[in-house]
Order: structure tokens, then C-alpha cells, then sequence
């Protein structure tokens, strides 16, 4: 009885201490399960918060460089109406400023210009009265500014400041510099092309007003400065609290914009509290019941089960929004190897995400850029690429393919069980730089529409004065000869006198052909019967040694032109293209109609002999490509080219890169003249030991043309 009496007793005490044992291991199993989610759910939010912060910011300086830049675009037209307007300021500045200003740009004070740094024309000069006749660079507010401005040549965004007109605003002074000598370098100061803003409705426009319920905001770096600058909206404050920076671009220098949370940056979300009182209270109930029933394991796999389930639904749904950003977001460890990878990202680089993810970052950057910019990918707290944070960067990125493309990042910095972390927002921005190509291209094509229309008016008047001339000279010449006898010394004379005559008459008339319409009027006109009849006769004087290659289509439609100058530009094109091979060299003439022309490649029609690649390849274009069914020419050698230095200037009235006497420089010219009177357009595509292209389109009529006689022989 007394060995049975204390092994139940052993049982009894047993019993207890397990059950406490149990329930406390199993308490503080829950308990650091729970700590570990919070401790996860706490960097979630955390990156979150940040994440969300640098999307909003984001979008706000978007809005605002396109609403800057939207006005500074005005700055670059007065430049160019200065540029070619410069002996018609006077008459000139007032509409042309007018149009500007009617284009519903809010903010605008006034526009002006300024030589020699002293403002002579402002537009609207209501309440502007005390500008005019302001010299800058007396004005010892102003002083300095202005000859930074000039000595380095910057495109500036002064203010907020005070104006002489009253108020405060902003002020955007563009340089202009001529050249002194035509052609040379611009070293010649002129003066500035200058926009005077209202500050309040380009924030409005850029987002910033009314104020957000969500986000403090805050811009600084007036005067271009950056972080160096004052602070002129919002509460400068803000800089020292640790917010989303991200620069906004100015032609010179930057603003800096700061974003953060209204109520701060928080710790930890309510999920936090909410997982500590689940695993408090399940850390209870089931140290309890392991008290109780000594074991409970199945109960506990499946509390567990679900709190791992709501930590990866809710990084679930984090990764969802990073998936559906426009932007390329990847996050790096502190050793540079990435960790996160999303959609946009594939579609920027290329790479799968199982095969780039523990890659190191360097691998998206050229190789000829890593060195500057491939470690500002990656934040080290206080370490080398810290500075860079929060800063917009503009280099290149490396496609998984090989090909190179400008890309902007941003990056934001956060830490998780004591380790940095980095992610970068990464934009493709190639079409907007192809877009800025464009508008430079469109700027070029208006200023040489401009320079042609001023030669055409100049050779019009020209020749209008020379024909009267040589009208009455040819007439008063021939009538001698006709009464001299033919042996008689003087006839010689007489006949050098109509020679040079008649090929100063050729003369006029090219320089008619380029500058007004002929006399007669336009009919329908075959350009592939053209074509065939000209490369049918250069068959027979061109030299042996050039091969004529013709892919001429038979054109549905008809062009409304005069026959005989529409073979005028077909001829001088063919010759012109002769001349430029020598002895040898294929000459390839095609003739198509095209369903709509405006949507062709810059250089479609036929295939071009091994067409290079790089930037030696020069073009150059005038007028504009008809929409709508037209008819393409297309002449192309594969002569000695055209440099790019004379390609802009090979459609000027007696330019000619030829020796003296072997042409007049007028061929080019007159097929301006033809193609620009009928709606067509020209281009031109040229480089040295390659070749030109030369692409001309006419509209063409729908309705079937009357049969039309093979064109007249050239005359001589």
C-alpha cells in the first residue's frame, strides 16, 4: 500500500507541472510567432507608407515640369521671332506675343525682351508700364544674375521675387547669342527672351494647390538652387522631418520637393495592435487549454496556419500595387543584389524576374556608366550613395537584348532587422526624349520655311527686273544680227552677246520656277510616264560605267501640276544625281502611289543600297508630307553625297558645291519652287561615300486623267 500510496502521489504532482510547463512553452511559441508577424507587418507598412509617398510625390512633380515646362516653351519661341524678326521687333513683337499669350496658359505677367539687357518690348504692357526701358544689368538686385546669366549661357528660372512692376513672381531670362560672322560660332551677345509667371496658378496646375488632406507638401530651392535654396511654399519645416525628396527639373539647376504624411510617418498601422491582441489572447487560450487537456497541437498548427496566411495575403497585396505601377520598382539589399522585381521592370530591362532576382543591381547600367551612377541604386545608410536618395537621376539603362535607353530614377531607403534595403522607381523615358527630338525637328523645318519664303520674295523681284532687261537687250541684239551681214566681223560678237543672253534667260527662269507659279495653267500630269520618258533619255547620255535601275508602278491618279515642270524636277533630280556618281554608280528612280502618305515611314519606297546606321547619316525636309493618296518619286544614287555642313543649304538659290562654270546652283532650287507650289514635300538623305536619297510626294486626283502626250525633250 505505501509504494502504490506515493506513486500515485508522483502522478499527482507530475501531472501539473507538465500541464504548466506545456502551456507555457506553447504561450511563448504564439508569442514570438507574433512577435516575428508584427515585426514584419511594421517594415510592410512602413515600405507602404514610403512607397505611396514617392507615387504621390511623383505625380506631383510630373504635373508640375509639364505645367513649368509648358510656359518656358514661350521663352524658346521669342527666341526664334527675335532670331528671324530681328529688323521687325517693333512692328512684330505685339501680335506675335499676343498669339503666345491666347493660348490658355494661365500665370502669364507678361513677356518681353530685352537687348543688350535692357527691356524694350513688353507684352501686355497694362500695368507693366514700369519694365519698359529697365536695364538689368544696372539694377544692383539684379546685377550679378544677369551676367552669370550671360557668361555661362544658362536658360535661368530666377524667383520667387520682387517686380519692378509690383507683386512677386517668377522670372525665366533666356540668353540670346548671334554669331558674328554668318555661319560661324553664336559669341554675340544680343539679349534676353524673358517670361514674367504668377507663382500661384502654376502650382495649381502643377497639383500643389488646393492643399491635400493626406500629404504636407512643401517646395524649395528658389532661384534654381535646389536644397541650397529658400524655401516658397509650404512650411520649410517639413525638409528636417525625414520626407520623400524628389528634384524638379529647371532648364538651369532645380526645385526640391518634399512630401510626408500630414500626421507624420507612422510606426505601425492598426493590423499591429490587432496581431499583438490575436496572439495575447491565443497565447492565453491556449496555454489554458494546455493546462486542460495538457495537448492541443492541432488547434495551435491551425491558429498559426491562419496568421501566416493573413502576413502573405497582405504581402500579396502589396505586391499587387507594386505590379500595377507604370513604373519600373526594384528593391536591393545592402550588398547591391536585387530583391524584388515587378512587372514594369520586365517590361523596361527585359528580364524575367526568376532570372534576374539575387542579380546585382550594376547589371541594369551600361557598362560605361556604372561607375557614376550604378551605385546611387543602392542606399547605405550614411554610407557611399546615401546622398542620392529621394534625388532624381537621369542616365542610361541596359536592356537584356544589349540596347541602351535614357532612363530617371528616384530611390527610397528603408531598414528591416537591422539591414538596409533600397528601392528605386525607374522610368523609360525614350519617347520623351523622342518627343523633344521631334520638337527640335519642327523648330528647324519653321525656321527654314522662313529663310525660303525670304529668298523665293528676293529671287521673285530678282528675276521679274532681270527679264525686262534681257528682253530688250536679246531683242535689240537679234535685230542687229538680222541687219549686219553674216561675214561681218561684228556677227561674232553679236552671237557671244545672245549666248550669254539666252543663258542668263535660263537663269531668270529657274529663279521664276522657284519663286511664283508659271503663267500657264496646271493639267493633269502622269509622274510615272515622266519618269519612264526621263530615264529612258539619260539611258542614252549617261556614262557607260552608271547602271539605271527603274521601278516605276503604273499610278491610278493623276497629279494637277504643269506636265512640263514636273519633268523639270524629275530631270534635275536624274542629273543631279549623274553627276554626283561620275563614271560609276547605280541611279534607282521609283514612282508608287501611296493609300495615305502620312502614314509612311520617314523613308519608305525602295530598298536602299546597306543604309547606315549611325549619326553620320544626315537628313533634311521641306514642307509637309500630304495626307491623304499621294504619288512618291524617289531618286537615289550612290554617288560621292552630300556633307552634312551643306545639306541644309542645298535647296538656296546659287549654292552649288561644283567648280565655277559647271552649274549654277539653281536646279535644286527650282524643284523647291515646283514641289512647294503643288502641296508636296521634299526629303533629303545624304551621306559622304553612301550616297543621297532624295523622296518628293505630290496629292494626287482620284479621277482618271485624259491621256497625256509623252513630255516634251529638255530644251536646251
Amino acid at each position: 500500500m505505501n509504494g502504490h500510496t506515493r506513486m500515485m502521489a508522483r502522478r499527482g504532482v507530475g501531472m501539473p507541472i507538465r500541464a504548466v510547463v506545456g502551456a507555457l512553452v506553447a504561450s511563448l511559441l504564439i508569442l514570438a510567432t507574433v512577435g516575428v508577424l508584427d515585426t514584419f507587418e511594421r517594415a510592410r507598412y512602413q515600405q507602404e507608407n514610403r512607397l505611396q509617398a514617392v507615387l504621390y510625390a511623383s505625380v506631383l512633380r510630373a504635373k508640375l515640369e509639364g505645367a513649368l515646362n509648358k510656359r518656358l516653351r514661350l521663352v524658346y519661341g521669342m527666341s526664334a521671332f527675335a532670331r528671324s524678326q530681328m529688323n521687325r521687333l517693333d512692328e512684330g513683337f505685339e501680335p506675335f506675343a499676343e498669339a503666345m499669350t491666347n493660348t490658355g496658359i494661365d500665370g502669364i505677367r507678361s513677356l518681353q525682351l530685352a537687348p543688350q539687357g535692357i527691356v524694350s518690348h513688353v507684352y501686355p504692357l497694362a500695368n507693366n508700364q514700369q519694365v519698359k526701358g529697365h536695364d538689368l544689368r544696372a539694377d544692383p538686385t539684379r546685377r550679378d544674375a544677369v551676367n552669370r546669366t550671360i557668361a555661362q549661357r544658362l536658360f535661368v528660372v530666377a524667383g520667387p521675387v520682387a517686380l519692378v512692376q509690383g507683386g512677386t513672381g517668377l522670372i525665366a531670362r533666356l540668353p540670346i547669342f548671334l554669331s558674328s560672322t554668318p555661319g560661324g560660332p553664336e559669341d554675340r551677345f544680343w539679349g534676353f527672351a524673358t517670361i514674367v509667371l504668377d507663382l500661384e496658378p502654376l502650382l495649381r496646375e502643377g497639383g500643389l494647390l488646393p492643399a491635400s488632406a493626406e500629404y504636407d507638401v512643401a517646395l524649395r530651392g528658389a532661384d534654381g538652387l535646389g536644397e541650397g535654396g529658400a524655401n516658397f511654399f509650404g512650411d520649410a519645416a517639413l525638409f528636417q522631418h525625414e520626407p520623400v525628396l524628389l528634384d524638379v527639373s529647371l532648364p538651369t539647376g532645380n526645385w526640391q520637393l518634399a512630401v510626408m504624411p500630414r500626421e507624420g510617418w507612422p510606426a505601425a498601422g492598426a493590423a499591429s495592435a490587432a496581431i499583438w491582441m490575436i496572439g495575447v489572447l491565443l497565447a492565453l487560450a491556449t496555454g489554458l487549454l494546455m493546462y486542460v487537456l495538457l495537448a492541443s497541437p492541432e488547434r495551435l498548427r491551425r491558429e498559426v496556419t491562419r496568421a501566416l496566411q493573413t502576413a502573405r495575403e497582405r504581402e500579396e497585396q502589396f505586391r499587387r500595387v507594386a505590379e500595377s505601377a507604370t513604373d519600373a520598382i526594384v528593391s536591393a539589399d545592402e550588398d547591391g543584389r536585387i530583391i524584388f522585381w515587378n512587372r514594369a521592370a520586365e517590361r523596361a530591362f527585359g528580364y524575367r524576374e526568376a532570372d534576374i532576382l539575387g542579380s546585382p543591381i550594376e547589371r541594369l547600367i551600361p557598362p560605361q556608366h556604372r561607375t557614376q551612377h550604378a551605385r546611387c541604386l543602392v542606399c547605405r545608410g550614411g554610407g557611399e550613395g546615401y546622398e542620392s536618395c529621394g534625388r532624381l537621376i537621369t542616365t542610361y539603362g541596359r536592356h537584356q537584348d544589349g540596347r541602351e535607353f535614357p532612363i530617371e530614377f528616384t530611390n527610397a531607403h528603408w531598414a528591416s532587422h537591422g539591414a538596409m534595403f533600397s528601392t528605386s522607381i525607374i522610368r523609360d523615358i525614350s519617347e520623351r526624349r523622342k518627343a523633344e527630338h521631334e520638337q527640335l525637328l519642327l523648330a528647324e523645318r519653321y525656321h527654314q520655311a522662313q529663310r525660303m519664303e525670304a529668298v523665293a520674295t528676293l529671287a521673285a523681284g530678282a528675276a521679274h527686273e532681270f527679264n525686262n532687261i534681257l528682253n530688250s537687250l536679246l531683242a535689240r541684239a537679234e535685230a542687229a544680227a538680222y541687219e549686219v551681214e553674216p561675214d561681218h566681223p561684228v556677227q561674232k560678237h553679236l552671237s557671244e552677246v545672245l549666248d550669254g543672253g539666252w543663258r542668263a534667260a535660263a537663269i531668270v527662269r529657274d529663279l521664276l520656277a522657284f519663286s511664283q507659279p508659271p503663267e500657264d495653267s496646271d493639267e493633269p500630269a502622269h509622274v510615272e510616264t515622266t519618269a519612264r520618258a526621263v530615264v529612258d533619255r539619260l539611258r542614252a547620255s549617261a556614262p557607260t560605267g552608271v547602271a539605271l535601275e527603274a521601278r516605276i508602278t503604273e499610278a491610278p491618279c493623276v497629279v494637277r501640276a504643269n506636265p512640263q515642270q514636273i519633268e523639270q524636277v524629275v530631270d534635275g533630280l536624274c542629273r543631279n544625281a549623274v553627276d554626283a556618281m561620275g563614271e560609276s554608280g547605280t541611279l534607282t528612280v521609283s514612282v508608287e502611289t501611296l493609300a495615305d502618305a502620312a502614314d509612311e515611314g520617314s523613308y519608305g519606297g525602295a530598298e536602299s543600297p546597306t543604309e547606315p546606321t549611325d549619326e553620320a547619316l544626315r537628313s533634311v525636309e521641306v514642307g509637309h508630307v500630304p495626307s491623304g493618296r499621294a504619288v512618291r518619286l524617289v531618286v537615289q544614287d550612290t554617288g560621292c553625297g552630300i556633307p552634312a555642313e551643306n545639306l541644309p543649304r542645298i535647296f538656296e538659290p546659287f549654292f552649288t558645291t561644283k567648280r565655277v562654270g559647271d552649274g549654277k546652283g539653281l536646279g535644286l532650287s527650282a524643284v523647291h519652287g515646283i514641289v512647294q507650289r503643288y502641296g508636296g514635300a521634299i526629303r533629303v538623305r545624304s551621306r559622304p561615300a553612301w550616297g543621297t536619297r532624295v523622296e518628293i510626294f505630290f496629292p494626287c486626283e482620284d479621277a482618271p486623267p485624259p491621256a497625256i502626250a509623252e513630255p516634251a525633250r529638255r530644251r536646251a
